[in-house]
């Protein structure tokens, strides 16, 4: 499904579903996708072999409307609170729950002063292309400490684009206030 996906819009996937309710699986897979199950079968297997979770489609965080940057400062913020009982927060799964935000960038970012961010200690922060396989969708995993502390724009570079920011962390009723600052000027 994640490499079928890569390849197509999932709109694609939406005309298959109504097609297939009316018509053929095969026919409606052909008429929806451009291919048959066997094209896209020969052409997986030339794909490159990645972690399964770099496969993983992010539907839901790519879906709406981004968060872009304020036309007046430039700037692009994304932030919230990644406690439990918040409207946004999912989970738990496994002890741990998450929330997202999808942002578009339209100028690329810089490692050395783009970032300035503040989210509590036990969080993962992910920055997670909505495009691209694998490994090139995930551009960025890791805890507050990995990234070198508050505010010392210890993330990666960004080009211009569309992601989505994931912070997780084991389930708490602690404030889990976040802010994440991206100056791409």
């Amino acid at each position: 499904m994640a490499i079928l996906l890569d390849r197509h819009p999932v709109e694609a996937l939406r005309d298959f579903d109504a097609l297939a309710r009316v018509t053929s699986e095969d026919a409606a897979f052909h008429e929806a996708f451009g291919e048959t199950k066997e094209e896209l079968a020969a052409a997986a297997e030339t794909m490159p072999i990645g972690e399964q979770s770099q496969w993983w489609m992010p539907l839901l965080e790519c879906d709406g409307e981004p968060i872009t940057a304020d036309p007046e400062t430039g700037l692009l913020v994304l932030r919230g609170n990644l406690s439990c009982g918040e409207p946004d927060v999912k989970g738990p799964e496994y002890g741990r729950m998450w929330t997202s935000r999808r942002f578009r960038l339209d100028a690329p970012t810089s490692f050395w002063y783009s970032y300035d961010f503040d989210f509590p200690e036990d969080a993962t922060l992910e920055i997670v292309g909505c495009h691209g396989g694998c490994p090139e969708r995930f551009a960025y995993i890791g805890t507050r400490d990995q990234i070198g502390g508050l505010g010392d724009g210890g993330l990666g570079d960004l080009e211009p684009g569309e992601y989505f920011l994931r912070l997780s962390r084991p389930v708490s009723d602690d404030d889990g206030a976040f802010e994440l600052v991206i100056d791409p000027s």
